[in-house]
């Protein structure tokens, strides 16, 4: 999915701050697993992996803003 660098660190550095290890674990692994299987795209490729990397990664954001905004009201158990 991603084949630019800086996509690929902001996502990991995104998932550190998940609420659950197992969330975390689960984001690092598939960035990581993607990254490895993309790395060689080019041209319009990846063009379309990088813009897909940014959906990703505000996706990202938002689960972690929702996640821990559960964890701190109480309805999230860690």
């Amino acid at each position: 999915m991603w084949t630019n660098e800086p996509a690929h660190m902001d996502l990991l550095r995104e998932a550190k701050f998940m609420p659950t290890e197992n969330r975390a674990t689960f984001i690092q692994k598939n960035v990581r697993h993607s990254f490895r299987e993309n790395r060689a795209l080019e041209g319009q490729q990846q063009e379309a992996a990088l813009q897909l990397a940014e959906v990703q990664l505000d996706n990202v954001r938002a689960q972690k803003r929702h996640l821990n905004w559960l964890k701190d009201m109480g309805y999230l158990k860690c």
